[in-house]
């Protein structure tokens, strides 16, 4: 009996220690559809993206934009996206933004591991949360 209470001890040890390596990755991937005039502005307020050490960017940048950035809220975490076409464009433009994980030297992704510490420290999921901003200028006739 005492070593079967050993064995179910070591297993549940040896489970942990595999389960207690790995982040929960939860990544966002929404698609936002924007039907604007032509010289129309547009903001969208981006909820705090990815973890701490994320950083929020455009990574697929506008082809037709007077205006296309991100402005940061405080120190909420958020962004605010912020967009306008060229003068009087009109037609489709796609922006995205994404959380990217940063990461040094120090540590990897995917692997839990924390220089060469196995699963030390902070633990890296390398998840990119992203927003696809699909827009459409229309004309007087759309």
């Amino acid at each position: 009996m005492k070593n079967l209470a050993l064995l179910l001890v070591a297993v549940a040890l040896f489970s942990f220690s595999f389960t207690a390596c790995k982040k929960e990755n939860k990544t966002v991937n929404k698609v936002i559809e924007v039907t604007l005039e032509p010289n129309q502005a547009y903001s969208y307020t981006l909820p705090k993206l990815g973890d701490a050490d994320d950083v929020t960017e455009i990574t697929t940048a506008a082809s037709h934009a007077l205006t296309s950035n991100l402005t940061p809220v405080g120190s909420s975490g958020e962004n605010v996206f912020n967009y306008s076409p060229t003068l009087d464009y009109i037609g489709s433009d796609v922006v995205v933004v994404s959380a990217n994980e940063t990461i040094s030297n120090t540590h990897s992704c995917n692997t839990g591991n924390h220089g060469n510490k196995q699963c030390g420290g902070h633990h890296h999921d390398c998840g990119t949360d992203t927003y696809t901003f699909n827009i459409n200028i229309k004309g007087s006739s759309n």
